[in-house]
């Protein structure tokens, strides 16, 4: 599934804030959900961006080599002594090779190098292991073989699961793929991973953090955007008309906010611009712990401008839901060397 959007996943900032832009290219992008991969494209343009784009900023100037819309070949940034900082080698959109630097007063302080690499037989029986005990419902297990650092069990996140979609079935591992970090000595290794339940089949990631020595540090389980409406409701047609009408109290009982807030909230509506009554269902994410969180994301006009509406609801029960918020994102973002 393609869209173009960021649609209510965290992406990491590869570039710094940069007034300027150098040449006429203006870069939009397009999220590539079953790649995972952006196509980036001329703005105004429908056809993926192929050439050189160059991006001239207060601090540093970057260069990034493009081909069929995805990064392919290097990324280059440059500080204003014309040191490189960072380099990154890209193949079809994917980062392969990093190396990142810094200087102080033109002398070289740090140099970390970051290289991806297929998954080993090794590894494999890392994620295999992982899969046994998932399958088994050995969470127990599961926690302390991958020695959990980031403070949650498993146990919570998968009987969520198993209480909104039924038994988990099978787990097929798709992919492992791994970086190495020598300036820190360890080894990130992410298996892409299919889980099938009862009622639903997920697409994740799974990271596991080694020290390069083979102890296991910790782990991260995350989900991607489900293509289908879970539970579809008519919350959404309630939200746009609060937002339609600028219904003030209606859209304070909806986002459980004191009625203290009720001149902000008039503010805000005033300047929120006018929203189409129609609108397209995009896709559903979620957000798994000792709670479960659903994100319904839908696309609307806002001023004649695409826009991303997401409503975010807590999961109480089995295919019981309540709204909690929801709010707006970029539908499509122009590409500039910034945060994105």
């Amino acid at each position: 599934m393609k869209l173009r959007a960021t649609i209510q996943i965290i992406i990491l900032s590869f570039f710094c804030s940069c007034a300027n832009e150098k040449g006429n290219i203006r870069l939009e992008m397009e999220t590539d959900m079953e790649k995972e991969f952006y196509t980036y494209y001329e703005k105004g343009s429908d056809t993926p961006f192929t050439g050189k784009y160059v991006s001239q900023g207060n601090n540093d100037v970057v260069t990034i080599d493009f081909k069929n819309g995805k990064m392919d070949g290097e990324f280059i940034r440059l500080n204003n002594q014309g040191d490189t900082t960072e380099y990154i080698k890209y193949e079809k959109g994917r980062n392969i090779f990093e190396v990142n630097s810094t200087y102080k007063e033109g002398k070289l302080i740090e140099r970390r190098i970051i290289e991806d690499f297929n998954g080993t037989t090794e590894d494999e029986q890392i994620f295999d292991k992982v899969k046994d005990l998932l399958l088994t419902s050995n969470y127990y297990e599961l926690d302390k073989f991958l020695n959990p650092i980031f403070g949650s069990s498993y146990k919570y996140e998968f009987e969520n699961l198993r209480n909104q979609f039924g038994n988990l079935k099978s787990v097929d591992i798709l992919q492992i793929n791994k970086k190495i970090y020598p300036h820190d000595s360890s080894e990130h290794m992410r298996a892409k991973m299919k889980f099938i339940f009862e009622d639903i089949e997920l697409s994740s990631k799974f990271l596991i953090v080694k020290e390069i020595n083979g102890n296991l540090k910790g782990q991260a389980f995350t989900h991607r955007p489900i293509p289908k409406e879970l539970l579809p409701d008519n919350k959404i047609d309630e939200v746009v008309d609060i937002l339609i009408k600028k219904d003030v109290d209606r859209f304070l009982i909806m986002k459980h906010l004191e009625t203290k807030h009720k001149k902000e909230i008039e503010e805000y509506l005033d300047d929120f611009g006018k929203i189409s009554s129609t609108y397209e269902f995009l896709n559903t994410d979620f957000i798994i712990g000792e709670k479960m969180v659903y994100l319904k994301n839908y696309l609307v006009e806002i001023d004649g401008a695409k826009q991303i509406l997401t409503l975010k609801y807590n999961v109480i029960s089995k295919n019981v839901l309540d709204l909690r918020l929801f709010y707006l994102s970029p539908y499509r973002r122009d590409f500039k060397v910034m945060h994105f």
